[in-house]
């Protein structure tokens, strides 16, 4: 499915959110970023990705927020950065956040237990993730340097 798919369907919807709102949804990511490495390392690999899949998510989101859209599917809003940011090194990110979003599913409603790879690269791609959002997100001056 494609951005034009998702907004056709609704699944992608213009909205107005405040900047409050916006800080919030990013400082949430933030915190499950926190809160997955917390649990990766203390050896709860498959609630690791479940919680550092979130933070992936809410990242993206507060991207989303920023430009007016809130979103009803996951995948869309990974498809947002894929199609909006074809030029940026956020599109790249948001391919593997497509892949992750699958093992999430699998982790969380079929009960695969996932190896200690798939955390690492997630929180890693994370913390990437991190960076370039707050870039963003200083560009549009939501948030200060």
């Amino acid at each position: 499915m494609d951005l034009d798919s998702c907004i056709a369907k609704g699944l992608i919807n213009k909205s107005v959110f405040s900047n409050e709102i916006i800080i919030k949804e990013f400082n949430q990511a933030k915190t499950h970023l926190e809160t997955g490495e917390r649990l990766f390392n203390s050896g709860e690999i498959d609630a690791s990705i479940i919680v550092a899949y979130l933070s992936l998510f809410h990242f993206a989101r507060t991207i989303l927020y920023s430009e007016g859209y809130k979103e009803r599917s996951h995948f869309c809003v990974f498809q947002y950065l894929v199609e909006k940011y074809c030029k940026h090194e956020i599109s790249n990110l948001a391919r593997n956040c497509l892949n992750y979003l699958s093992v999430r599913h699998k982790v969380q409603y079929d009960g695969l237990h996932a190896n200690k790879t798939v955390p690492l690269d997630l929180i890693d791609d994370a913390h990437r993730m991190h960076q370039m959002v707050k870039n963003i997100m200083i560009q549009k001056k939501i948030i200060n340097g």
